[in-house]
């Protein structure tokens, strides 16, 4: 990635990657005690007589694994200093500075959640120069593996059998099926595979049921078929149909793996993180360092979440006390309205039900077809334009005719009114018949009349 994007990149950015796990070894070591100062003092002493070469070549990190009053169980990873130091100084040499640097056969970890079984599986990465393998048999029985085999070595069988080049190898390694070549190159993979699942079953107790497979080395069609015919257990590609907090890149199974750490791993400051990438001592000291930031934030938070409370439960009070205040004004217009009626469940199913009564009590009249003589005014009242101020001050219907007084602003307004009547499905022969202008207002009054239809619409 580096080559690709350019040292600015990665400017004042912090890096998880982590090592190839060539050169590393893993030890389960269990202490009657808890406190982490005392565990530092300990653990070189116990280590020593565990691992095959002196610690001033090595440099080791813990994580706690178990912890309880009667002690801790640790996981602890070692790595050979040269090995440490040859990947960091290669790193620093394209202006990368890594925050975290663990084992690639550890960093599979994370990738179980993703897994149905609850025991005896495991994960095998197929990267290009080697492989990394890691065993599970549930809990904390993790079996860490470097596996030297990776799919350049398919490539490289491509090219000496069939006189191909490198690139031209590559494509026909990513769609290569059941073939002497990729089988060859699968009875390599599966040699070291099973050693490691035979090492597991001392080791544990467990049988390995099922291995998952991922990385690039696994877009080949046939490769878990072929594989599993190989070692005798069932072997599929990884499927990962969702990958918080997004998808992975075009191809599923072509991650990073420290990226799929960073993802998923454990990064809370109470929980111990899989990180390998410096001496336990630093760990503790990176510790005290964030632990004044932590104590800040979370009184900030907290803090900001009272506010957020008081606020809430402040504007909760003022809206129901508007709230109330409308009810009043509202149950004041019922009452204005229509006086000794009991509201008995809404303010507007009230006032429907009272206009459904008076309705009935409205005399129907044969000349309408059904209609009452609510329904009429209703009529005109909704013909009326909005812009149009008038008050109506008598309406009297006797029979076919309509009588109407009432007063507006001008004449104007008052051609409006009449067309607005004239509008009206069920009266014809809209006339004024008397309109003045008052002195003292300025009003105009007027006398409108009209026929109302008969049955036959005439």
């Amino acid at each position: 990635q580096s080559e690709k994007f350019g040292p600015s990149r990665y400017k004042g950015e912090k890096i998880i990657t982590s090592l190839s796990g060539r050169g590393s070894t893993f030890r389960v070591i269990s202490l009657p005690f808890t406190q982490k100062k005392k565990i530092l003092q300990i653990l070189p002493g116990e280590l020593e007589d565990t691992i095959p070469f002196p610690l001033d070549e090595v440099i080791f990190d813990y994580q706690i694994w178990e912890k309880d009053k009667k002690g801790v169980t640790l996981l602890v990873a070692i790595v050979k200093k040269k090995e440490f130091e040859n990947f960091v100084s290669g790193v620093k040499g394209k202006d990368i500075i890594p925050w975290k640097i663990g084992v690639e056969p550890l960093y599979l970890s994370p990738l179980f959640q993703f897994v149905e079984e609850e025991k005896g599986a495991g994960i095998i990465y197929i990267g290009r120069d080697h492989s990394s393998l890691l065993l599970w048999g549930g809990g904390k029985k993790f079996f860490p593996r470097y596996l030297s085999v990776g799919y350049d070595r398919l490539v490289q069988l491509i090219m000496d059998k069939e006189g191909k080049k490198k690139e031209e190898a590559e494509k026909i390694r990513k769609i290569l099926k059941s073939s002497s070549l990729l089988e060859d190159y699968l009875r390599l993979l599966s040699g070291e595979i099973t050693q490691s699942i035979y090492a597991f079953k001392n080791s544990m107790g467990e049988d390995i049921s099922k291995l998952y497979v991922t990385g690039k080395g696994s877009v080949t069609p046939d490769l878990p078929n072929i594989l599993s015919q190989f070692l005798g257990i069932k072997c599929e590609l990884l499927e990962l149909s969702f990958f918080p907090p997004f998808p992975p890149s075009s191809f599923q199974q072509e991650f990073h793996l420290p990226f799929a750490f960073a993802l998923n791993g454990i990064r809370s400051p109470e929980r111990s993180e899989i990180d390998f990438s410096l001496p336990a001592e630093e760990g503790e000291k990176e510790w005290q360092e964030l632990k004044p930031l932590v104590l800040t934030s979370s009184i900030i938070y907290f803090l900001l979440l009272l506010v957020i409370m008081v606020n809430s439960i402040v504007s909760s009070g003022s809206v129901k006390s508007k709230y109330i205040e409308l009810k009043e004004i509202e149950l004041k217009i019922i009452n204005d309205t229509i006086p000794n009626v009991p509201v008995v469940y809404g303010y507007v199913e009230t006032l429907s039900d009272k206009l459904q009564e008076l309705k009935k009590q409205l005399p129907t009249t044969s000349r309408t077809q059904g209609v009452s003589d609510i329904d009429l005014l209703r009529q005109i009242s909704q013909k009326i334009p909005s812009d149009v101020s008038v008050t109506i001050t008598t309406i009297s219907i006797d029979n076919e005719r309509l009588r109407i007084k009432g007063q507006t602003d001008d004449f104007s307004t008052l051609d409006k009114v009449r067309s607005a009547f004239s509008a009206v499905k069920l009266i014809k022969n809209v006339n004024i018949v008397d309109s003045k202008k008052m002195q003292t207002t300025g009003k105009v009054t007027f006398t409108l009349i009209a026929t109302v239809r008969s049955e036959n619409g005439n």
